[in-house]
């Protein structure tokens, strides 16, 4: 016989499963409309989505990483966390950009980057290539 498990936040589109582990992947879709909005990736349900695999949704504290960077230093353009500064200066170089900046605060580094459409197209899509595939790993391996 099946236990039923009270638990009210599972009920809630977007939460944790489970609910308690800040780096769980897994959320909760409820109702069949939010099974179908998530894959029509509707802005109503992915807004409320709190994780996610991490190519997709930002982990939590990443995205206050992001926000602070933006209250206290005052970023108004793109900005991306990197494992390394020598990460950060393949990338600048890789990609040829210019008006960069890389900030570095209690062992994180932030690469931030000009409010450029064409430029930060031309770098999301290129996260598919095999030299910034191989980049990914020599990071986890190297940097």
């Amino acid at each position: 016989m099946l236990k039923e498990i009270n638990e009210p936040h599972r009920t809630l589109c977007g939460e944790r499963i489970p609910f308690e582990n800040i780096h769980a992947v897994s959320v909760s879709l409820p109702q069949l409309s939010d099974v179908i909005g998530y894959e029509e990736k509707r802005t109503e349900t992915l807004s409320r989505l709190k994780s996610g695999y991490p190519r997709f949704v930002a982990h939590s504290y990443i995205a206050r990483i992001l926000d602070y960077n933006r209250d206290t230093k005052k970023i108004n353009t793109p900005q991306f966390i990197i494992s390394s500064k020598k990460a950060a200066n393949w990338i600048v170089q890789k990609f040829s950009i210019q008006n960069f900046e890389i900030i570095e605060d209690e062992g994180i580094t932030t690469l931030v980057i000009p409010d450029l459409k064409d430029l930060e197209k031309k770098f999301f899509l290129s996260f598919n290539t095999p030299d910034v595939l191989l980049l990914l790993e020599w990071q986890r391996t190297s940097f």
